[in-house]
């Protein structure tokens, strides 16, 4: 039977994001060795499905959120649904910059990912699109890697100049992650497309 790997953050709205716990159910049912990767936060939410907990770092900086949400809310109404669409999604996407894409949080939690992937030796990484460091993980120790949840194509973002600025650092930030793993830079330049963006 196989080993699979789970990674998700610490949220609790993010164990079963797009999919993913019913996954580690059906497999660890169909007899898989099923392990989850994440903080101790989510040990008793996993304990009742019966599914072991790797604690690991988790690359979220819960103070970066909360501050830009707070800004977001007290941002004046925009004049056009559209316009407003624009507007969330040019303030979230800094959001997730700083709180998901913290280059020392990242770095930290993708070498406990690492150290995991060498000692437990999964055939497999499942994880949720939010957990960059079990993919940068899986990538570098060369594991399979599987995405599970949303955006993926649920998400419709209008194309800015703002979203393209936000891109360009999230690849800046990613690069240079990947340069300390000893990963090839992304060679990209920040194509709005490859973040769902239609027009």
């Amino acid at each position: 039977m196989g080993r699979f790997l789970f990674s998700s953050l610490d949220l609790p709205g993010h164990l079963d994001f797009g999919g993913l716990l019913e996954t580690a159910r059906i497999l660890q049912e169909q007899g898989h060795d099923v392990l989850w990767a994440s903080s101790q936060r989510l040990e008793e939410l996993l304990s009742r499905e019966n599914i072991r907990l790797a604690t690991v770092p988790v690359a979220y900086d819960r103070a970066a959120e909360l501050q830009t949400l707070a800004k977001l809310a007290r941002a004046p109404k925009a004049p056009s649904r559209e316009q407003g669409i624009a507007r969330v999604i040019t303030e979230t996407l800094p959001i997730d910059l700083e709180s998901l894409v913290s280059e020392p949080l990242v770095a930290l939690a993708c070498y406990a990912h690492m150290k995991l992937i060498a000692e437990w030796r999964p055939d497999a990484v499942i994880a949720e699109p939010a957990t960059l460091p079990a993919a940068l993980a899986a990538q570098a120790s060369r594991t399979p890697l599987a995405g599970c949840g949303y955006p993926g194509p649920y998400m419709v973002v209008p194309p800015s100049l703002e979203f393209e600025q936000v891109a360009s650092k999230l690849y800046g930030r990613l690069d240079r992650v990947r340069k300390q793993l000893g990963l090839s830079p992304l060679k990209r330049v920040a194509d709005p497309a490859v973040l769902f963006v239609a027009p």
